[in-house]
Parts: structure tokens; C-alpha cells; sequence
């Protein structure tokens, strides 16, 4: 996804963000987030997380609600500034 997000298609982009969310609902899923680069996982969805098409939007922020459940992962996005992050676009977002 991180590699190839510009080219995808809008239906591969939403496609492959379902699938992100539904594989992260998962220990096994979240457990993989957790064995990636750090702060990978969470760049891309940093990345997506205000893309024009609300049903991305939407798969990630289910992703970022189930994998900040986990420790480690909470506090890459902490790192990352995502706290920051999703507090404006709580305040500046569309319903």
C-alpha cells in the first residue's frame, strides 16, 4: 500500500484499505502491524487518513481503532504526532 498507493485505482485503494481494517480486527492482524518497520503502518494511514474518498477514510480509521489498542503501536502514533493529528481533524471534520 505504501508503495503503490498513487497508482491504485479508487476501487483497489478502497478495496485494499477493507482489507487492512478487517486483517488489523484480528490478533493475528495486529500482531503483524506490530512486527512491520516502525511507524510504517501508521505513515500510510497518516497518509490516508484525510483522502477525498470517505469509504478510505472510513476503513482507516476503523484500522487505527483496532490496532491502537496495542502498546506499542500507541505510542509510534504518539511519536508520530497522530494525537495531535486526529484532535484537529475531530474539530475541523465534516460529520
Amino acid at each position: 500500500l505504501k508503495a503503490e498507493q498513487q497508482t491504485l485505482s479508487e476501487y483497489s485503494l478502497e478495496y485494499t484499505t477493507a482489507l487492512l481494517m478487517n486483517l488489523s480486527l484480528r490478533v493475528a492482524g495486529k500482531n503483524k502491524c506490530e512486527e512491520m518497520p516502525k511507524n510504517i503502518v501508521l505513515q500510510v494511514l497518516s497518509e490516508l487518513i484525510e483522502h477525498e474518498n470517505m469509504v478510505v477514510r472510513t476503513h482507516v480509521n476503523g484500522t487505527l481503532y483496532s490496532i491502537l489498542t496495542r502498546k506499542s503501536l500507541k505510542q509510534q502514533a504518539k511519536e508520530l504526532g497522530m494525537q495531535e493529528m486526529l484532535k484537529y481533524l475531530m474539530e475541523n471534520s465534516d460529520d
